[in-house]
Formats: C-alpha cells, sequence, structure tokens
C-alpha cells in the first residue's frame, strides 16, 4: 500500500534526523535555534530526496482532520520542490534548513499517530549515547521485529557511505562501543527486546526507498 510505502519513508527520515527534530518543528517560531548544522548536512544525502515522499497520496488520510491533511500535502509539496531542486548537487545552508523544516513539519503531523512510541523512546536513549559517532556514520534506522525463535527483537540499522571502510581502526573501534551501548540504550528505554545492528550502506537505503515506492 502506498500509505504504508510512504509511512516507512518518511519514518527512516525521521529516525536519521532524530536529534535535531525539536528544532525542526519549531524552526517556523520565532527565535527558534538553528539545527545543528554538521549534522543536518551530514544525514541530508539519507533523507533530502524525492524519495522520501514519493508515495504521498493525500487520499490515504482520511482519518486526519481537514486542515491536518491540507498542512500535510503541502508540506510533502514544499519539501518535494527543494529535493528535486538540489537533486544531483550539494544543497546549500538554506536549502537545507528550508527542507528540513518541511520535513519536521510532515513528521510533527505524523508522529503521535502513526510512528510507534516504543521505537522512538529507544531512538532517543540511542541518540544520547556517549560514543561518539564518527563522520561516516549518516545515521540509525530501526525496525521492530521477532527473531528466528519468536523472541522480541529490535533490529538497528547503522547507515554509512558506500565508500567506508570497514577494516579501519575507527570503523572497528566505534562497532564494538555502539555494541555495548545498544545495552544502556535498552536498559533506559525499558525494552526487553535482544538488539541486532546491521550496517546499511547509503545506496541499499535508497534502493530500498525506491523499491517500496515502486
Amino acid at each position: 500500500m502506498a500509505m504504508n510505502e510512504f509511512l516507512r519513508s518518511v519514518q527512516t527520515a525521521r529516525n536519521v534526523a532524530f536529534p535535531l527534530l525539536p528544532s525542526a518543528i519549531t524552526l517556523a517560531a520565532p527565535g527558534a535555534d538553528a539545527p545543528d548544522a554538521a549534522w543536518l548536512r551530514r544525514s541530508a544525502p539519507v533523507w533530502l530526496a524525492p524519495h522520501t515522499v514519493a508515495a504521498f497520496d493525500a487520499n490515504d488520510f482520511p482519518m486526519l482532520p481537514e486542515d491536518a491533511r491540507d498542512q500535510l500535502a503541502a508540506a510533502v509539496r514544499d519539501f518535494r520542490a527543494v529535493a528535486e531542486a538540489v537533486a544531483g548537487r550539494d544543497p546549500t545552508d538554506a536549502e537545507l534548513r528550508t527542507a528540513f523544516g518541511h520535513l519536521g513539519a510532515v513528521i510533527a503531523l505524523l508522529d503521535r499517530r502513526f510512528f510507534d512510541a516504543e521505537g522512538k523512546a529507544f531512538l532517543l536513549a540511542l541518540y544520547r549515547s556517549k560514543v561518539e559517532f564518527p563522520e561516516f556514520i549518516l545515521g540509525l534506522d530501526y525496525d521492530l521485529d521477532t527473531d528466528w525463535a519468536g523472541a522480541p527483537g529490535v533490529w538497528i540499522f547503522v547507515i554509512v557511505p558506500d565508500e567506508v571502510d570497514a577494516e579501519t581502526e575507527p570503523f572497528i573501534r566505534f562497532s564494538r562501543e555502539f555494541l555495548k551501548d545498544l545495552w544502556r540504550a535498552l536498559h533506559e528505554a525499558k525494552s526487553d527486546r535482544l538488539p541486532y545492528v546491521q550496517y546499511r550502506l547509503l545506496s541499499e537505503v535508497h534502493g530500498l526507498v525506491n523499491e517500496d515506492a515502486e
């Protein structure tokens, strides 16, 4: 269903941009703080693309009040316009902020009704990690499911550039420290799920989203 595909791609964008979302949601408010520029630009290859909203259809959201549905359609339209304008080139700082503001509006309209609270609590705990995220970490995504034995699990997808070298000392050190910190995050989120970690190349993320949108 197009609605599920749209929600999944927006949730991936939300998960990757999660550390910045308070800034995104209040970006239009007077005196709002600017989002962290470094993370905004680093994570942009994941979320600032037309495929993030490609499966949107306003008719899929009859459960929303008419004014909220109109706001959602406008935010999607405005986000898509920026994403299409920057396709194939690096966005300017102004374009990043503008697109992120529109994405924040989309997420704010959908978050409570459509996105799971359990995963959100875990993600918040994970981004509070004391483990430093190196430049090659573009963001985190997750799925909640059961493993082969039927036990509840959380699959953490660490998104990295295609050219990343997994044999370097910084990558190995991060992988080791991050895995340890997952248990702290699970405890903080009061979750009994078993954690599984998978590193995903940026091209794989784009491929999965594009497959869903087709």
